[in-house]
């Protein structure tokens, strides 16, 4: 088992880091997630019904992996088990009989 860094998982997947930390729901108060999130919040406090000011700022955040493995925190770094991300990224094969 090796530990990946943030920066290996996203080179691997081909993702941003602002991805992976979405998908692990990870806020990191430099990205434009972390103000997505503040504004979802203080929209929503209103109980009046879905703007399309919040369908918006949903409409990324609902395009969600499924079983995404999960990161250790180590320090202040997450760490990401090779053996897992594999294990996920093939589950995201296309296999030919769904196609």
């Amino acid at each position: 088992m090796r530990l990946l860094s943030t920066s290996e998982v996203c080179e691997m997947l081909g993702i941003s880091k602002a991805t992976l930390y979405r998908w692990n729901n990870i806020i990191d108060n430099n990205s434009n997630d972390y103000f997505i999130n503040i504004l979802l919040k203080k929209t929503s406090e209103n109980h009046s019904p879905e703007s399309k000011f919040q369908k918006f700022l949903k409409k990324d955040i609902e395009i969600l992996p499924k079983n995404f493995p999960r990161p250790f925190k180590i320090g202040r770094a997450y760490k990401w088990r090779s053996d897992e991300i594999e294990s996920w990224l093939e589950t995201m094969r296309v296999r030919d009989e769904e196609k």
